[in-house]
């Protein structure tokens, strides 16, 4: 008998236009902490590439995660969590500008509040960026909402499954994610071959998936 302690995954990947490869997979359990997923996946990564600038989404907004965050001299921004106390200082440092900020354990971060153009909102953000124009910051953190998009390219390599056992679930996302980083590798190799920009796509999800089927089966199914 397997027990069901999870079904959830941490990832970390780049977010530059073209190569957006998903470079771990990390399980998550109830009993793991938020600052030990964080560290784990950045000490992988900066083993393989050079980090400029940790993108996390708000979830991962906490005092352990900052600190790891902080603790290995990574730059990072993050959407800050709307507690009372931001709430009043919003108004205060979009109009005055950037300012430390402590959380209720003693993290400290700079604050950073930008307006959305379209919402007409504030939105917070916590960095470490100092010197920065919040715009910029703001900016920068769009290029985070690639990693959405990788979720949604990886949902149509997922393969279907009723089954709710960890290790069945945790191969086929593995699966999905080896899929994916293939399409991503693919699309590198032909656009340089036809000498398109890296926002080209010359090869489509379905017809690598249509390639896939005939792998498997000889012939691709109706």
């Amino acid at each position: 008998m397997e027990l069901i302690v999870f079904i959830r995954f941490a990832t970390i990947g780049i977010v530059e236009d073209g190569k957006r490869f998903t470079l771990k997979v990390l399980p998550v359990t109830p009993l793991l902490c938020k600052g030990k997923i964080v560290k784990e996946l950045i000490e992988y990564v900066q083993k393989l590439v050079s980090i400029r600038v940790v993108l996390l989404d708000r979830g991962f907004y906490s005092n352990e995660v900052i600190k790891e965050i902080k603790e290995s001299k990574h730059c990072f921004v993050i959407p800050v969590k709307k507690c009372n106390t931001v709430k009043q200082l919003m108004k205060i440092v979009y109009k005055d500008g950037p300012q430390e900020y402590e959380m209720s354990k003693g993290t400290t971060y700079t604050l950073v509040v930008v307006k959305d153009e379209d919402t007409d909102r504030l939105l917070p953000y916590a960095t470490n960026m100092d010197g920065i124009q919040p715009v910029v910051i703001h900016e920068l953190y769009t290029h985070r909402f690639g990693i959405e998009t990788q979720y949604r390219v990886k949902n149509q390599f997922f393969g279907r499954t009723c089954s709710k056992q960890y290790s069945v679930r945790y191969a086929f996302f593995i699966l999905a994610v080896a899929l994916y980083n293939l399409w991503i590798l693919l699309n590198i190799l032909e656009r340089g071959r036809q000498g398109l920009s890296p926002g080209k796509i010359p090869i489509k999800i379905d017809r690598l998936k249509h390639i896939f089927r005939k792998i498997i089966y000889g012939e691709a199914p109706v």
